[in-house]
């Protein structure tokens, strides 16, 4: 079987999660002033998603003549399930509600599961959520 890898590309504060083994990976960095405060140890992601600015993006497709866009590659492994999702859901869904979820849920219900779980929070904002299994 040849490697098999994935690649990411992202601007804002929608996100890209791995989980394998059961345990979830946040692979993408926001673009955002708390962002800042999370990479200098200050507090956790999420931490950032309560903070007042945690809106306060600082790039966005959209937003501004040149668009700087970041990348992650890495390995996937056969179990390993990607979940792709705006700021809508991750405002309120933990890393460990995204765990539970993410590992607990059939392919088939789970984003429409961790969707609802956002709308009933409040879905205050615009809620995505994709999710992906390597086989």
């Amino acid at each position: 079987m040849a490697n098999q890898h994935f690649v990411g590309l992202w601007a804002g504060d929608s996100r890209i999660y791995r989980l394998r083994d059961g345990r979830i990976e946040m692979l993408t960095e926001d673009h955002s002033a708390v962002a800042e405060y999370v990479l200098a140890g200050k507090m956790t992601w999420d931490e950032a998603d309560q903070h007042p600015q945690s809106n306060a993006i600082t790039r966005a497709v959209g937003v501004g003549e040149d668009l700087q866009i970041d990348k992650v590659r890495g390995d996937t492994e056969p179990g390993d399930r990607f979940l792709i999702c705006s700021d809508g859901l991750t405002k309120y869904a933990t890393f460990k509600v995204l765990e539970d979820m993410l590992g607990g849920t059939p392919l088939e219900t789970v984003g429409d599961r961790l969707i609802q779980f956002a709308l009933d929070g409040g879905g205050a904002d615009n809620i995505t959520a994709v999710v992906v299994d390597v086989m």
